[in-house]
């Protein structure tokens, strides 16, 4: 029996969850392994819960990165990635790239060197008296490899939630606490799997990206005349219109998918 990809995407609204599906089949798509996509929404995790932890652009389900350990107490390993990641390569390159030895693996944030956003995590770590070590190995958890059966060993989740109430004006809430919880039981991934499209000084070869990480030209926002369609952009497009006439009608049904 074939090895199963696991993706674990948090969704918040119908219009994310179409996007989730969009990420989901992109992946699937490409996969030399079967893929099951399990999209995060209020009906798995206590709505109040996370509510009780704040919320940052306006939703609290960011915050379900943090309990992946509960949620899917079945699996040892997901792949954790918001519905803004768009997979060109085959995903179960980036699954076989598990190492037991470390908490997770995630890409390098953008851009290098260090951008204002990332800048001002490090600085809030500091004026907080949190000791971040090495800035340039701070990471993106917009997607991610996590070892769920180590987030376990360690009590993982515990810490996330204890910063997580300590604390009422993160920046960027779960990226920040994952960063400084995991910070010494980490790996950052391979170039190819940390290219982000807004980053426009990127060294990236793009026909070896294996995913991209849509930062300041969302696919779905096209509301203004003077924002031009990316390769990227259209890439997108073609999987979003080939995705909704497929399952047209039926869309909860795609075979490989858990909803």
């Amino acid at each position: 029996m074939a090895e199963t990809v696991h993706l674990a995407i948090p969704v918040d609204g119908d219009a994310y969850r179409f996007y989730a599906e969009v990420t989901a089949e992109s992946a699937r798509r490409g996969s030399s392994l079967p893929v099951e996509a399990h999209f995060i929404d209020w009906t798995k995790i206590d709505r109040a819960r996370l509510e009780r932890l704040g919320s940052w652009h306006g939703s609290a389900i960011a915050y379900s990165r943090l309990f992946l350990a509960e949620l899917f107490p079945d699996l040892d390993w997901v792949i954790s990635c918001d519905a803004d990641v768009m997979f060109r390569g085959d995903v179960a390159e980036l699954w076989k790239l598990r190492d037991d030895s470390v908490a997770i693996l995630a890409p390098r944030d953008c851009p290098l060197p260090p951008q204002p956003y990332t800048v001002a995590h490090i600085d809030w770590y500091r004026t907080k008296g949190l000791d971040f070590g090495d800035p340039l190995a701070y990471f993106c958890d917009g997607l991610c490899l996590c070892n769920l059966k180590r987030w376990r060993e360690i009590g993982a989740q515990a810490r996330f939630v204890e910063l997580a109430e300590k604390y009422a004006d993160w920046p960027s809430p779960d990226q920040m606490i994952v960063n400084y919880v995991l910070q010494n039981d980490k790996k950052l991934l391979p170039r190819q799997w940390g290219c982000f499209s807004g980053d426009e000084n990127a060294d990236i070869d793009w026909t070896k990206a294996g995913a991209v990480h849509f930062v300041e030209d969302m696919p779905w926002n096209r509301y203004k005349v003077t924002q031009l369609m990316s390769d990227l952009v259209m890439e997108w497009w073609k999987i979003a219109e080939g995705f909704r006439f497929q399952v047209s009608g039926f869309r909860f049904q795609v075979s490989g998918f858990r909803f």
